[in-house]
């Protein structure tokens, strides 16, 4: 049962080390927050592993 205590305090403190880290990206100067379509990131990916294949080994 002492392995489950100590699980507690850990959750607590990862929530309030998030609740901190969001509060300072958001109110942050300067933040910008950048969306991008599940689209883009596939043409990037694609992109990507494509010019891995084509390097030189």
């Amino acid at each position: 049962m002492t392995e489950g205590s100590s699980v507690v305090p850990a959750l607590l403190l990862t929530a309030a080390v998030t609740a901190l880290a969001a509060g300072f990206a958001v109110f942050w100067p300067g933040t910008k927050v950048v969306v991008i379509q599940q689209e883009q990131i596939a043409r990037r990916i694609k992109h990507w592993s494509i010019s891995i294949s084509r390097s030189p080994t």
